[in-house]
């Protein structure tokens, strides 16, 4: 039975509104003289009080507050929108992890509440707690390339930027399949030119055009944004099937700490093994000493 928990915050006026306005299917009757309002729901129960004290109670107290946690974003478009993002290309252990996801005006507002931004300024524990939710809310694709696809991939003469392209296209391809709409504005966060990624496609099959390209895409579109969340999960999550096979949590990145612990993991378990682990073109693969047997 998962444990209950109490959180208390006080809160300004204005957020008070929005709680009211985002709980109104779910306030029910109180007969406390000092709450402004009771709203519950699956799993939890949100008191208002007139001093603007917020109780959260329950066993979703946690995961439902942190809704409120954070201040809005202010988007470019909050328009009905598509948006994809990649993580791990810098990433010698691990995966490349790519998401694309629908977010429609209706949205905007728990995506705001969530404090949904560029998942690489929230910081790791903060996704694992926003993800889920993400997931049971929002249509999305996403997949992830192995390091060992990864590898034979680099292996027949692809690069990285090519590897990308493909992966953002597939994954465009399958939520436009999935929400069954084709015409909607698609945003891509940009990382080479929009000829070059069109370049790279050549004559691919179900090949995704009208694309709108943008650095730093994930500040200014919500989908972007909310594809970043979600595909930083996925690269989380096999970041620590990873690390469980090593038996320590392994350092993300490609620099000094990482080159230690590659060091680490080849010479207890060889290369065969570490191979199955990174990409193997990064340079951190030539610092390495194998030891002679």
């Amino acid at each position: 039975m998962e444990k209950s928990s109490t959180l208390t915050f006080q809160f300004e006026d204005s957020k008070i509104d929005k709680l009211k306005e985002f709980y109104k299917e779910n306030i029910v009757d109180s007969n406390n003289q000092y709450v402004l309002f009771l709203a519950k729901l699956n799993g939890v129960s949100i008191t208002a009080y007139k001093t603007n004290k917020v109780v959260f109670q329950g066993k979703n107290a946690s995961e439902e507050s942190l809704i409120w946690q954070e201040e809005q974003v202010k988007w470019v478009n909050s328009n009905e929108q598509i948006g994809s993002d990649e993580v791990g290309t810098g990433d010698y252990f691990g995966p490349i992890s790519v998401c694309a996801a629908y977010v429609s005006s209706t949205d905007i507002k728990m995506l705001d509440m969530l404090g949904i931004g560029d998942s690489k300024k929230i910081d790791d524990d903060k996704i694992m707690k926003i993800a889920p939710i993400l997931l049971k809310k929002i249509t999305y694709s996403q997949i992830s390339v192995s390091p060992q696809k990864y590898n034979r991939l680099i292996a027949a003469g692809y690069n990285q930027a090519k590897i990308k392209v493909l992966l953002h296209n597939q994954v465009l391809f399958n939520l436009k399949k999935k929400i069954g709409k084709e015409k909607i504005f698609t945003v891509v966060d940009q990382f080479l030119s929009g000829k070059k990624y069109f370049e790279y496609l050549g004559d691919s099959k179900d090949l995704v055009r009208d694309i709108h390209f943008e650095t730093k895409a994930e500040d200014k579109f919500p989908s972007v944004a909310t594809a970043s969340i979600i595909a930083r999960y996925s690269f989380l999550i096999k970041m620590k099937a990873l690390s469980n096979l090593v038996g320590k949590e392994i350092p993300k990145g490609a620099g000094r700490q990482v080159d230690t612990f590659a060091q680490k993991v080849l010479d207890k378990f060889g290369m065969e093994k570490l191979e199955k682990m990174v990409k193997i073109h990064f340079s951190n693969t030539r610092k390495l000493k194998v030891k002679e047997s």
